[in-house]
């Protein structure tokens, strides 16, 4: 099993906010940025923010925030404070403010990618600050740019800008502040608690440092020598841990596609303060903004409240598996949380969980033959959880259970598989939504929802693959035939006559919330038009003219759709690769017997329904 190697940088030390740390220049940094008021984006009860970061392009990059303090009077030294740093394809969140204001800290929330929370005209992204600085690009892409040209360089600065910024209120307690962030925001967040030390502590989510470690997909993105070895110089929190002296609080998801848990334990060890670590059984990537641990933890340093538990490092003795806590008296209940999956990453491996035994400052419990890695999570009287480190450590014997065929699903390949291009064969489209939406695509999107609900975005909270995937979201009031859809045209001469049609994509439909993708596959150029292929993808699955298939429910499902046009009594092909069935293929009739052309192909959300389900990896192409 890998080990990660923990790899101190030479920084700069900081004091009284004077000198460098990395490539940021903290005397500039720790200054009040300019700012102003502005209306764009207005939420009652919100102030809107303007305020410059970095020069970029020759002009200030303009950063939008929301900020707000608690309603009623500021105690004596002022309300304690904190920053939040959206994840990828994030903005500035209304709610993530109003919900620390709720528990008694001004907040501010900034949008690291040069947006307004304002969607576009269509619905296709976000609308541009005046003087916005760099987009993201994939994950640390383009880094032969000048660092003055990189979004990371950028986002890292205008964090600490926000800080300076909401540290200048005179309702704030400046000495009294924390930086909470999410996904690519724990990333940021990994790499800004050791850079601007005058936070008092720190909650990462998902992200952490050793990213060029990981086996999660930062991680892998970045695998090649030169790539990470830029990433672990100029921005992995890894080179910045050993300032950071202040406590702070480690969560994450036994399977997280973004980040694993070596890189998150890694970074753990490695701050000099105290570290807590929560590590959620199977919990979904997403901007989770209200767990009950995130304010208990800032509270405990900031306001005097009641600690976390605390666990220490477990141990393990043949079948015998324990971890002691120092608060005696506190643990409601405690399970357990095992492995017997060896080689293979760890996003992909199967945890299970049993009950512990607690006796007074020890929780224990018997390890199954077969275990190769556990770990340990513990509740307080509050409902509250914290996880101890986990520890690797093998009990012979045992069978590991067989593993499903799609069990561990690489879409990424699944989607450069689909879009490769061979003798005879037009990709159309071929989009993972990595460096923005193609033109392609944005040309074959179509909504009109007069209250501005419904669209078809960049979405950062579930990915089937990478680091963004398109978020659809339909409304009761979008236009009747204008609901959210991917419109592909063929017209003229370009009408398909002959081949074969493939469409391939991956597709989450939520139990709670979604609602079923069509993917429909028409010809206009006849009167009345000719339908030859209408499926419906559900949270629980497939039906392709009339005939079902089941499929893993509530999750990521890869579909890949084959038409043969110009054919005689042809079948449709369908192949469904799930977690559940693992690589399944069916043959499903043609409407009409035979499709005799193809003028457009639609993905659509119908229907009149507040719903919103994720799309990722998206092929349309013809074969000869």
């Amino acid at each position: 099993m890998k080990r990660y190697l923990v790899v101190s940088f030479v920084v700069a030390a900081v004091a009284c906010g004077q000198g460098t740390v990395g490539s940021w220049d903290l005397a500039a940094l720790y200054e009040t940025p300019k700012w102003e008021q502005t209306e764009l984006a207005a939420k009652a009860g919100m102030t809107g923010i303007l305020y410059e970061g970095l020069v970029y392009e020759g002009k200030p990059a303009q950063v939008f925030a929301y900020y707000s303090a608690p309603a009623g009077e500021a105690p004596e030294d002022g309300w304690p404070a904190i920053v939040c740093v959206h994840g990828g394809g994030g903005t500035a969140f209304e709610k993530w403010v109003r919900l620390w204001n709720k528990h008694g800290y001004a907040a501010i929330s900034m949008d690291l990618e040069g947006h307004l929370p304002l969607k576009t005209k269509g619905g296709k992204g976000r609308q541009l600050t005046p003087t916005p600085g760099p987009s993201r690009l994939g994950v640390f892409a383009k880094v032969e740019r000048p660092l003055a040209q990189q979004w990371y360089f950028h986002a890292v600065a205008q964090i600490i800008a926000g800080h300076s910024l909401i540290r200048s209120f005179p309702e704030v307690n400046a000495e009294q502040t924390v930086v909470h962030g999410i996904s690519w925001g724990g990333t940021l967040t990994s790499t800004v608690m050791g850079v601007d030390t005058r936070f008092k502590c720190a909650i990462p989510v998902y992200g952490c440092g050793f990213l060029s470690d990981s086996d999660g997909h930062q991680g892998r993105a970045i695998a090649d020598g030169a790539h990470a070895d830029f990433v672990n110089e100029h921005y992995d929190g890894s080179g910045y841990f050993e300032n950071v002296t202040y406590p702070t609080f480690w969560v994450n998801g036994t399977n997280d596609f973004h980040f694993s848990m070596p890189a998150t334990q890694a970074s753990a060890r490695a701050v000099q303060g105290p570290a807590t670590l929560r590590f959620g059984l199977r919990m979904k990537h997403g901007h989770l903004f209200d767990v009950a641990e995130y304010f208990a933890f800032a509270d405990s340093v900031l306001k005097d409240g009641e600690p976390l538990l605390e666990l220490g490092k477990p141990q393990a003795n043949g079948n015998a598996a324990s971890v002691t806590s120092d608060l005696l008296g506190q643990i409601k209940g405690a399970r357990l949380l095992y492995t017997l999956d060896d080689d293979i990453p760890w996003p992909d491996k199967e945890w299970q969980a049993t009950p512990a035994t607690v006796d007074g400052s020890e929780i224990s419990a018997e390890l199954l033959p077969g275990t190769v890695a556990f770990f340990f999570e513990a509740t307080d009287k509050r409902g509250l959880l914290v996880s101890s480190e986990y520890l690797e450590h093998e009990v012979p014997g045992g069978k590991k259970p067989a593993r499903a065929v799609g069990e561990t699903l690489d879409f990424a390949a699944l989607f450069d598989a689909a879009a490769a291009e061979g003798a005879g064969t037009k990709v159309i489209i071929a989009d993972d939504f990595e460096e923005g939406i193609s033109a392609a695509v944005i040309g074959i999107l179509e909504v009109d929802d007069a209250a501005g609900k419904a669209g078809i975005s960049h979405c950062y909270d579930e990915v089937a693959a990478g680091g963004k995937s398109l978020q659809i979201t339909n409304s009761r009031t979008v236009k009747h035939r204008h609901q959210p859809c991917l419109s592909q045209w063929f017209k003229g001469a370009d009408v398909i006559r002959s081949g074969t049609v493939e469409v391939s994509f991956d597709v989450w439909v939520p139990k709670a919330g979604g609602h079923p993708l069509s993917v429909l596959v028409r010809d206009y150029t006849t009167k009345p038009s000719q339908e030859s292929l209408n499926a419906a993808c559900t949270f629980q699955g497939v039906r392709v003219n009339g005939k079902s298939m089941a499929v893993a429910n509530d999750e990521w499902v890869h579909y890949a759709m084959a038409l043969p046009v110009g054919i005689p009594d042809a079948k449709i092909a369908l192949t469904v690769v799930d977690t559940k069935f693992g690589t399944r293929k069916s043959e499903h009739p043609i409407e009409g017997g035979t499709a005799q052309a193809v003028s457009w192909v639609g993905l659509c959300l119908g229907g009149k329904s507040d719903a919103t389900i994720y799309l990722d990896n998206l092929v349309i192409k013809v074969v000869e």
